[in-house]
Protein backbone atom coordinates (compact mmCIF):
# COMPACT_ATOMS: atom_id res chain seq x y z
CA UNK A 1 0.00 0.00 0.00
CA UNK A 2 1.35 3.52 -0.86
CA UNK A 3 1.63 5.49 1.79
CA UNK A 4 -0.77 8.07 0.32
CA UNK A 5 -3.35 5.23 0.13
CA UNK A 6 -2.74 4.62 3.58
CA UNK A 7 -2.94 8.17 4.44
CA UNK A 8 -6.09 8.36 2.56
CA UNK A 9 -7.88 5.63 4.25
CA UNK A 10 -6.73 6.17 7.68
CA UNK A 11 -8.48 9.66 7.25
CA UNK A 12 -11.70 8.38 6.06
CA UNK A 13 -11.42 5.61 8.92
CA UNK A 14 -10.93 8.64 11.35
CA UNK A 15 -13.92 10.46 9.99
CA UNK A 16 -16.44 7.93 9.99
CA UNK A 17 -15.42 6.98 13.78
CA UNK A 18 -15.75 11.23 14.70
CA UNK A 19 -19.16 10.61 13.13
CA UNK A 20 -20.33 7.92 15.11
CA UNK A 21 -23.15 9.35 18.32
CA UNK A 22 -21.26 5.85 20.56
CA UNK A 23 -17.47 7.38 19.22
CA UNK A 24 -18.47 11.10 20.42
CA UNK A 25 -19.91 10.24 23.94
CA UNK A 26 -17.08 7.90 24.80
CA UNK A 27 -15.07 9.36 27.49
CA UNK A 28 -12.95 6.30 27.46
CA UNK A 29 -11.31 4.97 23.96
CA UNK A 30 -9.45 1.52 23.82
CA UNK A 31 -7.15 1.04 20.90
CA UNK A 32 -3.65 -0.01 19.72
CA UNK A 33 -0.96 2.01 18.74
CA UNK A 34 -1.09 1.39 14.44
CA UNK A 35 1.68 -1.00 12.95
CA UNK A 36 3.03 0.20 9.61
CA UNK A 37 0.57 -1.75 7.87
CA UNK A 38 -2.53 -0.81 9.79
CA UNK A 39 -4.43 2.45 9.51
CA UNK A 40 -4.03 5.34 11.77
CA UNK A 41 -7.36 6.08 13.60
CA UNK A 42 -5.59 8.10 16.18
CA UNK A 43 -6.76 12.11 14.91
CA UNK A 44 -10.41 10.31 15.66
CA UNK A 45 -9.43 11.21 19.19
CA UNK A 46 -11.95 13.68 20.63
CA UNK A 47 -10.87 16.56 23.46
CA UNK A 48 -11.13 15.01 26.53
CA UNK A 49 -11.41 11.45 25.59
CA UNK A 50 -8.98 9.26 27.81
CA UNK A 51 -6.42 7.02 25.58
CA UNK A 52 -5.82 3.53 26.83
CA UNK A 53 -3.93 1.06 24.94
CA UNK A 54 -2.67 -2.61 25.35
CA UNK A 55 0.27 -3.72 27.16
CA UNK A 56 1.89 -7.49 26.98
CA UNK A 57 2.54 -9.43 30.15
CA UNK A 58 3.21 -12.52 29.06
CA UNK A 59 -0.23 -14.46 27.24
CA UNK A 60 -2.36 -11.90 28.72
CA UNK A 61 -3.29 -8.42 27.63
CA UNK A 62 -4.10 -5.23 29.68
CA UNK A 63 -4.58 -1.19 29.07
CA UNK A 64 -2.98 1.60 30.65
CA UNK A 65 -3.99 5.16 30.26
CA UNK A 66 -1.89 7.27 27.66
CA UNK A 67 -1.37 11.03 27.75
CA UNK A 68 1.60 11.79 25.22
CA UNK A 69 2.43 9.10 22.47
CA UNK A 70 5.98 9.95 22.62
CA UNK A 71 6.05 7.99 25.87
CA UNK A 72 5.34 4.66 24.26
CA UNK A 73 8.42 2.04 24.17
CA UNK A 74 8.40 -0.95 21.67
CA UNK A 75 8.00 -4.50 23.27
CA UNK A 76 9.37 -7.75 22.21
CA UNK A 77 7.45 -7.68 19.02
CA UNK A 78 8.02 -4.33 17.82
CA UNK A 79 4.35 -2.85 18.77
CA UNK A 80 4.66 0.13 21.03
CA UNK A 81 3.21 0.35 24.37
CA UNK A 82 2.99 2.05 27.81
CA UNK A 83 5.29 2.11 30.26
CA UNK A 84 4.63 0.10 33.56
CA UNK A 85 2.99 1.57 36.78
CA UNK A 86 0.22 3.82 34.52
CA UNK A 87 -3.23 4.01 35.65
CA UNK A 88 -5.11 0.41 34.20
CA UNK A 89 -8.09 0.14 32.84
CA UNK A 90 -11.16 -1.90 31.44
CA UNK A 91 -13.53 -0.92 29.38
CA UNK A 92 -16.96 -0.45 30.87
CA UNK A 93 -20.51 0.23 29.16
CA UNK A 94 -20.56 3.59 27.34
CA UNK A 95 -16.67 3.43 26.20
CA UNK A 96 -15.09 2.23 22.75
CA UNK A 97 -12.39 -0.68 22.05
CA UNK A 98 -10.77 -0.84 18.50
CA UNK A 99 -9.24 -4.14 17.41
CA UNK A 100 -7.39 -4.29 14.68
CA UNK A 101 -6.53 -7.32 12.44
CA UNK A 102 -5.06 -8.60 9.31
CA UNK A 103 -7.98 -9.30 7.67
CA UNK A 104 -12.14 -8.76 8.55
CA UNK A 105 -14.93 -11.20 7.06
CA UNK A 106 -18.11 -9.67 6.43
CA UNK A 107 -19.51 -11.37 9.09
CA UNK A 108 -17.62 -9.84 11.39
CA UNK A 109 -14.57 -12.37 12.06
CA UNK A 110 -11.31 -11.37 12.58
CA UNK A 111 -7.84 -12.88 11.74
CA UNK A 112 -5.31 -11.24 13.92
CA UNK A 113 -1.62 -11.96 14.14
CA UNK A 114 -1.34 -15.32 15.80
CA UNK A 115 -0.68 -15.22 19.22
CA UNK A 116 -4.60 -14.81 20.22
CA UNK A 117 -4.66 -11.34 23.09
CA UNK A 118 -7.63 -10.03 21.57
CA UNK A 119 -9.37 -13.14 21.48
CA UNK A 120 -8.64 -13.99 24.94
CA UNK A 121 -8.92 -10.24 26.25
CA UNK A 122 -12.56 -10.21 24.47
CA UNK A 123 -13.29 -13.54 26.01
CA UNK A 124 -12.55 -12.64 29.56
CA UNK A 125 -13.85 -9.33 29.57
CA UNK A 126 -17.00 -9.96 27.42
CA UNK A 127 -16.69 -6.23 25.64
CA UNK A 128 -17.98 -5.47 22.36
CA UNK A 129 -14.68 -4.50 19.77
CA UNK A 130 -15.07 -2.17 16.74
CA UNK A 131 -12.66 -3.94 13.94
CA UNK A 132 -10.48 -0.83 12.25
CA UNK A 133 -8.73 -2.01 8.76
CA UNK A 134 -8.02 -0.84 5.07
CA UNK A 135 -10.80 -2.34 2.41
CA UNK A 136 -8.58 -4.88 1.38
CA UNK A 137 -8.77 -6.70 4.41
CA UNK A 138 -12.21 -7.00 4.31
CA UNK A 139 -12.64 -10.33 2.60
CA UNK A 140 -16.08 -12.30 2.07
CA UNK A 141 -15.00 -15.56 4.80
CA UNK A 142 -12.36 -16.11 7.34
CA UNK A 143 -11.73 -19.45 8.95
CA UNK A 144 -13.19 -19.26 12.47
CA UNK A 145 -12.04 -21.43 15.28
CA UNK A 146 -14.10 -21.69 19.02
CA UNK A 147 -11.56 -19.32 20.59
CA UNK A 148 -11.52 -16.41 17.65
CA UNK A 149 -13.52 -13.63 19.02
CA UNK A 150 -15.98 -11.23 16.33
CA UNK A 151 -16.56 -7.99 16.44
CA UNK A 152 -19.55 -6.24 16.37
CA UNK A 153 -18.29 -3.08 13.66
CA UNK A 154 -16.17 -2.72 11.43
CA UNK A 155 -14.93 0.56 9.97
CA UNK A 156 -12.31 -0.10 6.95
CA UNK A 157 -12.44 3.31 5.29
CA UNK A 158 -14.86 2.71 2.21
CA UNK A 159 -17.68 2.06 4.21
CA UNK A 160 -18.96 1.12 8.04
CA UNK A 161 -20.76 -2.23 8.66
CA UNK A 162 -22.52 -3.56 11.79
CA UNK A 163 -23.12 -7.20 12.69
Amino acid sequence: MLPQEREFFSRRIAAALSAEKAWCSAARVFGFFPLKGEPDWLSALLEGQALYLPKIFGETMRYYRVRELEGLSKNALGVREPGEGGEEGEPAEGDVLLVPGLAFSLDGGRLGRGRGYYDRYLRENFVEAWGVCFPFQVVAQLPMEQHDMRVCRLFSGEEKRDF
